[in-house]
């Protein structure tokens, strides 16, 4: 699971994940055992660990919002508020 959030981390430093690199990161989960459920929990603790570091300074600014909605739909995360 380390080395999946490694990759995931590294594929998203640009916002945006390409066909490329999605593929990459269904071989490796796939080559790790990980599970629909599992990189789901995974991918939604992504985003949360995201927004607690956006909201860290006590303001969330609309870039920061923007960018936690297009991670959280490129992962297939929910919808944030």
């Amino acid at each position: 699971m380390e080395s999946y959030l490694c990759v995931l981390e590294q594929v998203l430093l640009d916002g945006y994940l390409s066909a490329h690199e999605e593929d990459a990161l269904v071989r490796l989960a796939m080559s790790v055992g990980l599970e629909r459920d599992q990189l789901a929990a995974i991918h939604m603790t992504y985003v949360d660990a995201m927004a607690i570091a956006a909201w860290a300074d006590g303001t969330v600014t609309d870039s920061e919002r923007t960018e936690l909605h297009q991670v959280a739909l490129m992962l297939g995360c929910r919808s944030l508020s």
